[in-house]
């Protein structure tokens, strides 16, 4: 399991049924304590599900202007805050689910739930959670054996979520950095977005990783994982070559990418009994904070290129060539020979023989 640091901690309640009117807000009166083995018990379960298969984040950045709500604005304040009170802590989720209730009140099909909120630290970084958790029915056997009705919290899948990294935050806004990092994520896995969404709209998220960054991530993440692995190890040109196939037909068909897209191409490449474990592990991986593949993004053509290819220009001398054809012997496409610091290049298409041909000859 995953090690926390909970800072503060509350559970309000959103009352919404699918396709009727929305119910007042329960608002808890007082945050938790952050010491109940509990309440860190659950963040950490939640924290735990976080980017795991099927709970796949979304990164991003706050909305600006009005679209955005008023709880990234609230939520600067409570980030400038030298000591966060309890006070703080609550006014911001008080803000917060105003914001749900406004967006989720003209969704028929929008259901409600418990709203945890969460201020924590893991792995060195600071985070602020908000997540949809609901009640799951079940039974349990007394001691007299006989049955008995009760319901539990359902952590098998996250229903909705969004999370800030303070750090990631702070860095965004400065000047060299401010379009490269994404400091918001969010996790809505349902089928119906249009049910969903308020969630994602009262925290004023908008996806933002940029293409050409995402698009580096996934291909190096992926050599990253297969090289780490020594049951993969031997399979990581492989597959860096079938990623880039896939994400080729992608720029070409005009679509975007997603990490089910890569798990499926990614599956044969491990080993039969432990595909799903692997699996598993490999797209939480990628989608986790460090290498930050969002769950669907556009492949950047430019950006695809540069790393598939071996690109030099100048005013006298232009070539572009794919990687895989660069070798040190003489057998390869592209034969570099660094000792004599020439290139030698072979197998040369019929078109450009002929304009060499009739190039040397005039």
């Amino acid at each position: 399991m995953v090690s926390i640091e909970l800072n503060k901690i509350i559970i309000h309640e959103l009352v919404k049924e699918k396709n009727e009117q929305i119910q007042p807000l329960i608002i808890r009166d007082h945050v938790l304590s952050d010491k109940s083995q509990s309440a860190i018990d659950l963040v950490k379960g939640i924290v735990e599900l976080y980017g795991k298969k099927n709970n796949s984040s979304q990164y991003g950045i706050f909305r600006q202007g009005i679209e955005g709500g008023h709880f990234p604005d609230n939520f600067k304040q409570y980030y400038q805050l030298n000591n966060c009170s309890d006070s703080s802590f609550y006014s911001l989720t008080k803000v917060a689910m105003g914001e749900l209730y406004s967006r989720a009140e003209n969704v028929g099909l929008a259901t409600g739930g418990y709203v945890l909120f969460a201020d924590y630290n893991h792995t060195g970084d600071r985070f602020l959670l908000a997540a949809m958790v609901k009640q799951k029915p079940g039974y349990k056997i007394t001691g007299t054996l006989d049955l008995e009705n009760l319901e539990y919290i359902d952590l098998s899948r996250l229903y909705q979520a969004a999370r800030v990294n303070f750090s990631k935050y702070e860095a965004h806004f400065s000047p060299d950095q401010e379009e490269e990092i994404n400091y918001l994520s969010f996790v809505s896995p349902g089928g119906n977005q249009t049910a969903s969404g308020y969630f994602i709209h009262a925290f004023g998220c908008e996806k933002g990783s940029p293409s050409a960054k995402a698009t580096e991530a996934v291909i190096n993440g992926s050599w990253d994982f297969f090289t780490q692995h020594d049951d993969l190890k031997k399979k990581a040109y492989d597959f860096n070559d079938t990623l880039c196939q896939l994400l080729d037909r992608k720029v070409n068909n005009k679509e975007s990418v997603k990490l089910s897209d890569i798990e499926h191409i990614a599956r044969p490449y491990f080993p039969a009994d432990s595909a799903d474990i692997l699996s598993e592990e490999f797209l939480s991986y990628l989608n986790s904070e460090d290498i930050g593949v969002p769950s669907e993004f556009i492949v950047n053509k430019q950006k695809l290129h540069k790393m598939t290819h071996v690109v030099y220009n100048s005013d006298d001398l232009k070539l572009s060539f794919d990687k895989e054809d660069l070798g040190s012997t003489p057998s390869a496409r592209f034969y570099f020979d660094a000792k004599s610091e020439t290139l030698t290049i072979s197998e040369l298409p019929v078109e450009l023989l002929d304009i060499l041909t009739k190039s040397i000859n005039n």
